[in-house]
């Protein structure tokens, strides 16, 4: 470190440099330009840090692409299957089941059982923002990151597999993200729809007050792990085929870990279920409040903060109703 200013022109500061390389003439540009890379390093190394980026993976590089997978994830089959896709044009791909403004979602099969297969989204580079984005914290890199955090706290979610970058070719820029596809599952919207459908009896009564408690217990320990799901849409869980009905979360590049989620977060979280609730009349009033009520026990906090947790829940919820041109009776 030369002086408290290494960019400063003091002529003390030139004449110590000036018996460096002879290429360095120029001596303040070549010292510029360390910093600069320095800089650049040591935030892009930070930032890495900040949000669980910094995983050493292993890498398969081609031509065509490069696979980014942890040893002893990634074997034989998965990886001629990925090595076809690599050389086909969308049009040659299976038809996506999902296509969102950035994404699109693909069930690839690996042999003739369709049990057997993957889950892939294939994430696009739309405009200078991701561009510049991309090679330092790619949704791709962070939801195979996140969904291995994920896992090591306890918190179901389907398997990664790896992560591809598009070297050149037919989706050149664009990355893909693999997981274990669940067989049987569905989103956790749609079931609902299918289950508010069914005849009324008894059974169903049960059915929704068991699944209202699991999806507070769910939801209950993704909060105490320090995990917060910016886009925590309900059909961003999965749930699985009976009789456990395991719940998984899903799309984890919208995934932050925090020591301890704050309370404004909490509520964000509980009135986008809440919000899910009312668009679905078959959800009764009573399980709402079951839900919540079972959410308070499960996070350890005393049930006398019901009242005052369900007035701010409905308060924002209503607030986002009428931003949304939508009106709901609580």
């Amino acid at each position: 470190m030369i002086g408290p200013y290494p960019f400063s022109d003091r002529s003390d500061h030139v004449s110590e440099r000036q018996s460096g390389p002879a290429d360095c003439n120029f001596v303040t540009g070549c010292d510029k330009m360390t910093v600069y890379q320095s800089t650049i390093t040591k935030a892009k190394s930070f930032f890495q840090r900040m949000i669980g980026l910094n995983m050493h993976l292993s890498r398969d590089i081609t031509e065509n692409r490069i696979i980014y997978y942890r040893p002893g994830d990634l074997n034989a089959p998965i990886k001629a299957c990925l090595d076809r896709l690599c050389l086909q044009s969308e049009a040659e791909w299976p038809a996506p089941f999902h296509t969102g403004t950035k994404e699109t979602c693909f069930h690839i099969a690996l042999n003739d059982d369709p049990a057997h297969a993957l889950f892939c989204k294939r994430y696009r580079r739309n405009g200078l923002k991701q561009r510049l984005v991309f090679p330092f914290n790619s949704p791709a890199r962070r939801a195979f990151v996140m969904a291995h955090l994920l896992r090591d706290k306890g918190v179901p979610t389907p398997a990664p597999i790896c992560y591809i970058r598009f070297r050149k070719g037919f989706h050149r820029g664009n990355e893909l993200l693999c997981t274990l596809w669940i067989s049987g599952s569905l989103p956790f919207g749609p079931f609902i729809d299918d289950l508010c459908a069914r005849p009324r009896t008894w059974a169903l009564f049960e059915h929704k007050r068991t699944l209202a408690r699991k999806l507070a217990v769910f939801v209950a320990a993704i909060h105490r792990g320090g995990i917060y799901h910016g886009d925590f849409n309900i059909n961003n869980i999965l749930i699985g085929p009976t009789p456990e009905h395991q719940l998984y979360l899903i799309d984890t590049a919208d995934i932050r870990t925090v020591r301890g989620i704050s309370q404004r977060r909490i509520l964000k979280n509980l009135d986008e279920v809440n919000r899910f609730f009312l668009d679905r009349h078959c959800v009764s009033h009573t399980n709402r409040l079951r839900f919540l009520i079972t959410y308070l026990e499960q996070a350890g906090l005393d049930r006398s903060m019901l009242k005052t947790r369900w007035r701010q829940i409905q308060e924002r919820t209503m607030k986002r109703l009428e931003i949304h041109g939508k009106r709901f009776n609580p």
